[in-house]
């Protein structure tokens, strides 16, 4: 275990301990092994995220056509804009769908996530992740540390600069960053309330954040582009029954949308789309 790897996320001195219990002299902040994961036990739940929300997402991205075919084209982003090696270090990482990729493509890979329930369905997805409970704002890392940072439709629900400042600080000079947010604020619906997001984003406001933090935008795609102007009449036209039909798709459906979406990965991961639901972009720590 390396102890250098981890400082307190209050007060920045290094953390000191054993495989069994991390913790700060100075401050008393504490990081306890249980059952393979390290939990902070008195970390709050982020205002943006509610319990509620996090079971819906557990509940249906089983089989909703929007996750299956995002999960490859990031894969395939990752393999193409990143480096192999090193570790990695992912941001709110939920059920850790990704992490069996992260596992092949690093070294050795890292993921914080502050639901201690979302860390347990991460640890049984891929046991080979260090998983650790925090706040994505608030690391429990040295500086210069990772040289890899993901992030996947996190910074939408957190404080841009508190986040992406963070993300900054723990990576090594020349890191790597691949992130998602959901994008065109023209999509904003009620499903982007009752997520908890600040915003939808376009490029100029995430190229923006990303460099008042300490990041170079390196490029940039979209995803769902196929379905792009669908949900955007959808969004628009039908409002909140649109919007339920999208949640909880017919089988048909479903099995419809996840083609195309399947399709435009397929035959588009190499290409800068223009538009979709989401953005997805990679850049380097200046």
């Amino acid at each position: 275990m390396n102890l250098s790897l981890y400082a307190c996320p209050r007060c920045h001195r290094p953390l000191a301990g054993d495989a069994l219990r991390l913790h700060c002299h100075e401050c008393g902040f504490a990081l306890t092994m249980s059952e393979g994961l390290w939990l902070d036990n008195t970390l709050a739940q982020p205002p943006g995220f509610s319990p509620d929300r996090r079971e819906h997402l557990s509940d249906i991205e089983r089989d909703h056509f929007w996750f299956g075919p995002r999960d490859h084209l990031l894969a395939k982003l990752a393999a193409r804009e990143l480096p192999r090696g090193g570790n990695a270090l992912e941001l709110g990482c939920g059920s850790g769908r990704l992490l069996p990729a992260w596992n092949t493509q690093f070294a050795q890979t890292f993921a914080v996530e502050s639901y201690a329930r979302s860390l347990a369905e991460a640890q049984a997805r891929d046991a080979r992740t260090t998983l650790v409970q925090a706040d994505v704002t608030r690391l429990p890392f040295a500086d210069n540390q990772f040289d890899t940072v993901l992030a996947f439709d996190v910074l939408e629900h957190a404080p841009a600069d508190a986040m992406l400042g963070e993300a900054r600080r723990v990576a090594r000079d020349g890191a790597r960053f691949l992130l998602s947010v959901p994008a065109f604020q023209s999509l904003w619906s009620y499903a982007d309330v009752a997520a908890g997001h600040r915003c939808r984003y376009d490029l100029a406001q995430l190229r923006g954040e990303l460099v008042a933090n300490g990041w170079r935008l390196l490029g940039h795609t979209h995803y769902q582009f196929a379905l792009f102007p669908v949900l955007w009449l959808s969004r628009r036209l039908l409002g909140e029954r649109g919007q339920a039909a999208e949640r909880r798709p017919s089988r048909v459906a479903t099995a419809l949308l996840g083609r195309i979406n399947a399709l435009e990965v397929g035959l588009g991961a190499g290409l800068r789309l223009p538009y979709g639901t989401s953005l997805m972009a990679w850049a380097e720590a200046v």
